[in-house]
């Protein structure tokens, strides 16, 4: 059955959604990644481009072709590109100059017999203008079957309840926002949390990791659901990253190939977020009048995802020059109002916070901040009026679902939750003005700040902050702070940064780090918040 559902699964990918897996397939076979293609006019014309175990360098253009033949006419849409990617030297930065030492032409269909001729009709004319026989190799569906698995397969888990877990995700539509809590189990068994696993072993099962993966976005990769393949991929990483810290394997040698894979791929994601934001009038997919809801939610997430995709590019290196202006464009001077949903927003804004202190620092950035804690100590005083908001743990579409429960005759998400007097987050607006010295307006605050319960998850394990759930293996702790405090004090306090509650290599990169806590805000407790405003937050005082 797990065959079968591959099978299908290659037979109608896209070139995109196959490409990442294909390319995580490389890695499981200890190639090396050096240039995987955007699909935009600024490449450098070649699909991937990796380096073999043994050194040689191996260009890959892959062609789309689920559930069909590769016809004649087709290959000559793409043969100027087999020959440029066998003959010309590579523009990627690190290797200008040099010639692949080996070509393929991969597709997820069959290739004809006319086609295979006129491939070793185009080799016959590169041996005679010098290059080595046999340049233009094939991989065709049969041989991307087998890869997936000996590579995948032989290690997903197979027990009934993780087969129901991985038919339940290719059965979504694929529009919905990605159910994280089922692709969880599947992570956790592939990567055999439950057991100490050796590094060669660890480092197959994280490609197998992978490939499943990919195969449980199908039907998000079909829909062009961006956010949600997003989210399956950062699991991904994060539970690859735990893996590694929790069996002592050296992260370095078995597991960041695949990461730095599947990294890329969320860059790509961003990227092609973008452009389809660039080109829509307001933030709403689907039918205006019963989207309305989300309007508020979905403009402050898409904020926070560009500020991550602009400040990441900062960071690095812009692979679409001309997206600069359109996110900076996209992300507005002002949030729309009533833009706190819940307790969950509050990444996404000091994420907008950040990027725009990146872009023109100024002190109304941090006087936002203040406002927004203000309203939230109110709130959950309950001296605003007003029902609490909601704990960071329920996302948006569940306090629409609470909010409207009447009028959609659903079942009430919070099921008698209270949120009144404790707070996830205060904490970390809190620590924001302490770092920028707002003294003042600290004391102004405080008041209410003591009459709540600061509420943190601490995990028993670093390894665990990468999980969607810690469970049992977290503790609940809970700060009250007292009336009154010396100064210096509180800023010893927020001054520490150290996150000792986070994995090593996720803190290695800090952006991977900032997505994590935008995708799943619980994740952002008050450590890793000190943690993430030191790196992205270059006005504070201390």
């Amino acid at each position: 059955m797990l065959e079968r559902l591959i099978e299908n699964w290659l037979d109608s990918a896209s070139e995109r959604s196959y490409q990442r897996c294909f390319c995580q397939m490389l890695t499981g076979q200890r190639f090396r990644i050096v240039h995987n293609t955007k699909h935009t006019p600024q490449e450098f014309g070649k699909d991937v481009i990796a380096v073999s175990p043994e050194g040689k360098l191996v260009g890959y253009q892959l062609k789309g072709n689920p559930s069909a033949t590769l016809t004649p006419h087709q290959f000559d849409e793409i043969r100027s590109q087999l020959e440029q990617l066998a003959t010309l030297a590579l523009g990627i930065p690190g290797y200008e100059g040099k010639v692949p030492d080996a070509c393929y032409l991969v597709t997820n269909g069959e290739v004809s017999e006319l086609v295979s001729q006129q491939i070793q009709l185009l080799n016959a004319s590169l041996v005679a203008r010098g290059h080595p026989s046999e340049q233009i190799k094939m991989i065709t569906r049969g041989t991307l079957l087998a890869w997936s698995k000996d590579l995948g397969l032989a290690l997903w888990p197979s027990e009934m309840e993780d087969f129901g877990n991985l038919v339940k995700l290719l059965n979504f539509r694929g529009d919905e926002m990605f159910p994280a809590q089922i692709l969880d189990p599947l992570l956790r068994h592939t990567l055999c949390f439950d057991k100490e696993v050796k590094s060669q072993e660890l480092s197959r099962r994280v490609t197998s990791a992978a490939v499943m993966t990919a195969v449980a976005l199908h039907s998000f990769s079909r829909r062009k659901n961006h956010f949600a393949e997003i989210t399956a991929w950062t699991m991904f990483i994060t539970y690859s990253i735990a893996a590694c810290e929790k069996n002592g394997v050296d992260y370095l040698k078995h597991c960041k190939e695949a990461v730095l894979t599947a990294r890329d791929g969320i860059y790509d994601l961003l990227g092609q977020l973008c452009e389809e934001a660039s080109e829509r009038k307001i933030q709403i997919e689907g039918d205006p009048y019963s989207e309305f809801a989300f309007y508020r939610p979905r403009v402050l997430l898409m904020s926070a995802l560009m500020a991550i995709y602009w400040m990441w590019s900062e960071a690095e290196i812009w692979k679409r020059p001309h997206h600069k202006s359109i996110v900076e464009k996209l992300i507005s001077a002002n949030l729309p109002q009533k833009w706190l949903w819940g307790e969950g927003a509050i990444p996404n804004f000091l994420t907008f916070i950040w990027y725009s202190k990146k872009i023109a620092g100024s002190v109304n950035h941090d006087m936002m901040i203040a406002t927004v804690l203000a309203a939230l100590l109110q709130n959950k005083t309950g001296a605003g009026g007003g029902e609490p908001l909601a704990s960071p743990y329920y996302d948006a579409e569940e306090v629409v679902q609470h909010q409207y429960r009447q009028f959609l005759g659903c079942q009430d998400p919070f099921e008698g939750d209270g949120f009144e007097g404790a707070s996830y987050f205060c904490e970390s607006l809190m620590m924001c003005l302490v770092r920028s010295n707002l003294k003042p307006m600290c004391q102004q605050l405080w008041p209410d700040f003591t009459k709540l319960s600061h509420e943190r998850v601490v995990p028993d394990q670093p390894w665990q902050f990468g999980l969607y759930r810690t469970g049992d293996a977290a503790t609940n702790e809970t700060q009250i702070y007292p009336p009154t405090v010396q100064w210096s004090e509180l800023q010893e306090i927020c001054r520490e940064h150290a996150a000792a509650d986070v994995p090593e290599a996720l803190k290695a990169d800090p952006i991977l780090l900032l997505l994590f806590v935008n995708v799943f805000p619980f994740r952002a407790s008050f450590s890793a918040m000190k943690f993430l405003h030191r790196e992205f937050d270059q006005t504070a005082f201390l």
